[in-house]
């Protein structure tokens, strides 16, 4: 990379774990993380790229404050991919750095919380507003922040390096079971309940259990036993298909008529961009930014939050004639493009660059 010395990407990347961390599934912040890694090794070559591995950061708070230090005087274009917590704690010592060292400091958002928490914590706010750039994951959320102050903020959708399907595949199947997915960490706050109750009232509804729903992704602990007691009581029309790698997702739902994402609250879930990718529909709840991340009638369809009838009905609609909605799969294929790391994430890459120039100036 001509002109800075080095990328450091500070974030989740659960490397730390060793080699388990790269065969387990993690969630939406480790795969920004990995996917932005990538993108950039790609376009500035690895010799140019490093990062700071936040896993279990408290643990390892020494080793992970020395590696935020040496980026720091080296000059380094330092991008932050934290949550909350992470963001709390790092970002002060950063902008504190920059009044000894000179180097370029921007924040890929993670997630819908950073609103509502800047008009929560006013350090928070003040800490933002002396770095350099935010790249926001939807333009409301974007306009949200400028409103608050937050002048240098820009539009940079989540991304994923996925295999996008030529055309979409056949859903139907000969005994005409229609298979429906969720694809995301397997914890309430993601609707996992909804799902399962809304493809068994389908099924009601039908007078048969044509509606399966295969759950993938990794199980929070703290509702391992509620889930697995609710597959059980509904193995009729749900099972638990266990984590894929993230470059698999595309194999692993393609076949299904639907994905299902009754979330509470979310900012730009990867797993949209998993159905897209694989010409897969999505049926979800009306979360923060659904409008901004879903077109209605174009790549999904969006229920009223909460409302679990809502969601059985629309099920009931897609099973009923699948072929309905085959407008629907080859729309999604097309909007996949956009979420290609190489169209979504070059505001990042200009920002790198105008800050490659700074740090040498």
């Amino acid at each position: 990379m001509k002109g800075a010395r080095a990328i450091t990407v500070v974030g989740h990347f659960a490397y730390a774990r060793g080699d388990e961390g790269d065969k387990k599934v993690f969630g939406g912040q480790t795969a920004k993380c990995r996917t932005l890694a990538g993108y950039l090794s790609g376009k500035f070559g690895s010799a140019s790229l490093d990062y700071v591995d936040t896993y279990q950061w408290k643990r390892r708070l020494f080793d992970v404050v020395s590696h935020c230090v040496r980026a720091a005087r080296r000059g380094d274009v330092v991008l932050l991919v934290l949550s909350r917590n992470g963001l709390s704690a790092l970002l002060p010592l950063l902008v504190t750095l920059r009044k000894r060292y000179f180097f370029a400091i921007g924040y890929v958002v993670v997630g819908a919380w950073l609103v509502e928490a800047c008009k929560e914590d006013r350090k928070l706010l003040s800490s933002l507003q002396k770095i350099d750039e935010i790249f926001a994951e939807t333009t409301k959320q974007r306009d949200d922040l400028r409103k608050l102050g937050l002048s240098c903020v820009s539009y940079v959708p989540n991304a994923k390096h996925l295999p996008v399907l030529d055309c979409p595949w056949d859903v139907s199947k000969p005994n005409g079971e229609v298979r429906f997915c969720t694809f995301s960490r397997v914890c309430k706050d993601k609707g996992i309940t909804d799902a399962i109750e809304a493809v068994s009232m389908a099924n009601s509804i039908l007078g048969s259990d044509i509606c399966r729903l295969d759950i993938y992704g990794t199980v929070d602990k703290s509702f391992s036993d509620e889930f697995y007691k609710l597959v059980e009581e509904n193995a009729h029309c749900a099972s638990y298909k266990g984590s894929v790698p993230a470059d698999e997702s595309v194999t692993a739902i393609s076949c299904c008529a639907a994905l299902l994402f009754p979330t509470y609250h979310d900012g730009f879930p990867g797993t949209v961009i998993d159905g897209l990718a694989a010409g897969v529909p999505i049926i979800a709840y009306e979360w923060d930014y659904a409008h901004y991340v879903i077109d209605e009638g174009l790549t999904g369809v969006i229920v009223p939050s909460c409302d679990i009838d809502a969601l059985a009905n629309v099920i009931v609609d897609f099973a009923s004639s699948p072929s309905k909605y085959e407008y629907m799969r080859k729309n999604c294929l097309i909007a996949a493009e956009a979420y290609q790391p190489e169209n979504a994430m070059k505001p990042i890459f200009d920002f790198i660059q105008q800050g490659s120039i700074l740090a040498t100036d």
